[in-house]
């Protein structure tokens, strides 16, 4: 939020346009006499006009930063929520409003549809304070408007106040940078709306990837001439067409009408129209519900997307050199490559694992999830890849490719698949970075993973992405809400039908119908082109028992905290999920005290490890909250510790440059976004570092989200790396760990935020039985620390400071 200069009409020459008032044009501004409001002047008008353009191209959600310059959009953003066609939040830091719009536009990829979020701010550093959220939506694909208020061309390079070169501010991360100028209204009139709702879908389709496949951050500069307010009455606007004025008791916009529906983009399933007339499909979109009755959004778990929905698009986009593998006749035959099977002796070829990193949408996840069934593959899932429910999923795969057996089995691999982003762990870095592999990169966008350059393959897998539109129809939760096991469902949730092609070369692909496969009919062609395509076999049934007995045994020598111990067993202390243990009037329970240390009792401590495992039990199951991660040591020690094999939380984390900063805010914008309650696990470090996320004006709807920090006194991913072992008193501590001298848990409650202070784990499952309601902070205090090294190994002693 920008307030440090005031506008004045001196200053941006307003009125040039137009040499008196009876010398204007029809259409055109006139100089006004000195003390007169322009009822609808030129820059509302232009707002207007971009604003209707968002609606028609899709655009429901926005988060603006009030400032002075993009007063005019806040208006026309104020009346287009009042008249139902967008939800507004109004953010006073433009770094967390940058990446509560993240969250939002998160939400959105969660149901498979690429809708961006605007975000919109005033001139000046504002604009410069959402680089660090345009960074991550560059980097994680994640569709991201920005809309931001400029002075006038002519002011630029002058000194003028809060005045700089705001087109190039975020480098190449933009797809596109559209730049308005000012007056356009005045300067063209009736045009000026098409001319404007033009530039504006440019930005809203390259924002979404419509046509590059390639979604990310656009940024529309807005540039806006005082006056910047409406006269006391809003006047029609002469701009617009009879029957689409603006008056005092008027709330239609100049934009095509909205047809009742479901939520806007957010629900929905059918064939998707392509991109050239995605635009055209966009006013088609519903409004939302507004922010004082918000409804559910029925985010799908992983694993649960409807089995109908637009058809998968497979293709061969590069090979290194022919691949000369084995193509089952039959896949059928080999289909989930499951024990009992009769199968050929062991090549080479068959040894292979399924990789899958950070995924944006669990349709992806599905289908690592198959592959690796159907292939007979092992499956190595991080914890937000939306896949870790799979039956083929290792658990600690980072220390199994390390150490012992898992060590030896690693280097007989001879094939990976890998989906989504993974980076978690260097054994698996390692992996991917062998020279004797044939690696098999699959690809939902343009920009392809492949961090050390060894892919021999890369296979384009489009899950046919809604681009802004809604569909009519049922909705993502429609299968989510039948109770359908996620692993049950997997092969229903990445396309049916039959492939109409099959292609062996760059260029050629395999397109799945959308109509849903049956029990027991095989393999969905999306999962069987991908296998086509790498001529790949599955692998006998010995190939997976050997990494299970791996992985079995890596457990008995190196047990893990109890991952299946009920969040209401309590017998341990005594307690009773009774009338006492429950939230008080006030949302306080037996064990929180705001502003001071809980009262301890004979229990469990609050190890790290265990409470990051009750929470994330706590996000599985239906109706469960979203679960986002910090991108630190959190995502690590889940990824290190979380169960496989069964139902999983809806996990998202910002892996896309995988930052601490903003961590809060992109929990808030899914919470918002979603409309579901959403719990987000984090350090004590990436808590303080966007606390004041928390916080949020009087006229704003609260967010069901519950902040759950393990403080263990700084970055304790530090401790596993190399630094940890530099001799020098305090040097680690004060140049790495850096713990600091701030208390979340005062801080969240001068925030307005209710503050849990659980006394040990007990208190803390107990506290995760209870519905996510409002906004509220956990606060554990862990003893002692439990550092997670940043490759994924287990760490067995904490380093210790030696002396020089």
């Amino acid at each position: 939020m920008s307030t440090g200069g005031a506008d004045s009409a001196s200053t941006d020459g307003a009125g040039a346009r137009g040499a008196d008032a009876g010398a204007a044009g029809p259409g055109r501004s006139a100089r006004l006499p000195a003390g007169a409001s322009c009822p609808c002047p030129p820059s509302l008008q232009a707002s207007r006009h971009i604003v209707a353009a968002l609606v028609a191209c899709g655009v429901r959600q926005a988060v603006l930063s009030p400032g002075s310059r993009c007063a005019p959009l806040a208006y026309a953003l104020e009346e287009a929520e009042a008249a139902g066609e967008v939800s507004l939040r109004v953010t006073l830091d433009e770094r967390s409003a940058g990446f509560i719009a993240l969250g939002a536009s998160r939400a959105h990829l969660l149901a498979g549809v690429r809708r961006p979020v605007a975000v919109v701010t005033t001139s000046g550093t504002a604009v410069a304070n959402l680089h660090p959220a345009v960074a991550e939506a560059d980097a994680a694909g994640v569709p991201l408007l920005v809309l931001s208020a400029d002075r006038p061309h002519e002011l630029v390079g002058t000194g003028a106040n809060q005045t700089t070169e705001q087109t190039c501010l975020f480098g190449r991360a933009p797809r596109l940078v559209v730049d308005l100028p000012a007056d356009v209204t005045a300067e063209v009139g009736r045009a000026a709306g098409p001319a404007l709702a033009g530039q504006v879908r440019r930005a809203v389709l390259a924002a979404a990837g419509a046509l590059s496949n390639d979604p990310g951050p656009a940024q529309v500069n807005v540039r806006l001439r005082p006056p910047l307010a409406p006269g006391h009455q809003l006047a029609p606007d002469p701009t617009l067409a009879p029957g689409h004025q603006q008056g005092p008791g008027t709330r239609t916009l100049d934009r095509p009408p909205l047809v009742p529906g479901p939520d806007p983009g957010l629900t929905g399933s059918g064939p998707g129209p392509g991109a050239p007339e995605a635009a055209s499909a966009l006013a088609a979109s519903p409004a939302p519900v507004p922010p004082s009755a918000p409804a559910a959004f029925p985010v799908p778990a992983p694993g649960a997307l409807p089995a109908t929905g637009p058809g998968w698009e497979v293709d061969l986009v590069w090979q290194a050199a022919p691949a000369g593998y084995p193509t089952p006749q039959d896949l059928g035959h080999h289909r989930h490559g499951r024990g009992g099977r009769d199968q050929e002796a062991l090549t080479p070829q068959d040894l292979g694992l399924v990789v899958a990193g950070d995924l944006p949408d669990p349709r992806l996840g599905a289908l690592a999830v198959e592959l690796a069934d159907l292939l007979g593959w092992p499956l190595l899932a991080e914890p937000t890849s939306l896949a870790r429910q799979g039956g083929n999923a290792l658990p600690r795969y980072a220390e199994l490719l390390a150490r012992g057996d898992g060590a030896d089995l690693a280097s007989r691999v001879r094939r990976v698949v890998v989906v989504g982003h993974p980076g978690l762990s260097r054994p698996v870095t390692a992996l991917l970075g062998r020279e004797d592999l044939e690696v098999t990169v699959l690809a939902d966008r343009a920009q392809v993973i492949d961090v050390a350059g060894t892919a021999g393959r890369i296979i384009a897998v489009r899950p046919g992405y809604r681009t802004c539109e809604t569909l009519q129809g049922g909705g993502p939760g429609a299968l989510a809400q039948t109770g359908a096991s996620p692993v049950a469902v997997a092969s229903a949730l990445v396309g049916g039908g039959a492939p109409a092609q099959t292609g062996a070369g760059p260029g050629q692909g395999e397109r799945g119908a959308s109509a849903p496969p049956q029990a027991d009919a095989g393999p969905s062609p999306s999962a069987a082109a991908v296998v086509r395509l790498m001529g790949a076999a599955p692998a006998p049934a010995t190939w997976l028992t050997a990494w299970r007995q791996a992985a079995a045994g890596l457990a008995a020598a190196s047990p893990s905290p109890d991952a299946h111990a009920p969040l209401g067993a309590d017998a341990a202390d005594g307690c009773r999920p009774d009338a006492s243990c429950r939230p008080g009037p006030l949302g306080v329970d037996a064990t929180v005290v705001n502003g001071g240390p809980a009262p301890r009792r004979a229990n469990a401590p609050l190890d790290a490890d265990a409470a990051a495992l009750a929470v994330w039990r706590s996000c599985t199951g239906p109706g469960a909250p979203l679960l986002v991660l910090g991108s630190s040591t959190t995502i690590r020690r889940l990824d290190r510790l979380a169960p496989v094999g069964v139902p999983a939380p809806t996990a998202v984390a910002n892996r896309g440059l995988a930052g601490i900063d903003g961590t809060v805010a992109t929990a808030v914008g899914l919470a918002l976004g979603a409309r579901r309650p959403v719990r987000l696990l984090l350090g004590d470090l990436a808590g303080l570092h966007d606390v004041m996320s928390l916080g949020r004006g009087r006229h704003e709807q609260v967010p069901d989200l519950q902040v759950i920090v393990c403080d263990d006194a700084g970055g304790a991913i530090f401790a596993g790396l190399e630094y940890a072992r530099v001799p020098g008193a305090g040097r680690f501590s004060r140049l790495f760990t850096t713990p600091q001298t701030g208390d979340l848990g005062g801080l969240a409650q001068a925030l307005g935020a209710r503050v849990h202070r659980p006394a040990d784990l007990a208190d803390l499952r107990r506290l995760l039985t209870q519905p996510v309601v409002g906004t509220s902070l956990v606060h554990l205090r862990l003893t002692p620390p439990s550092p997670v090294p940043a490759d994924g190994l287990q760490a067995t002693n904490p380093p210790q400071e030696t002396s020089s």
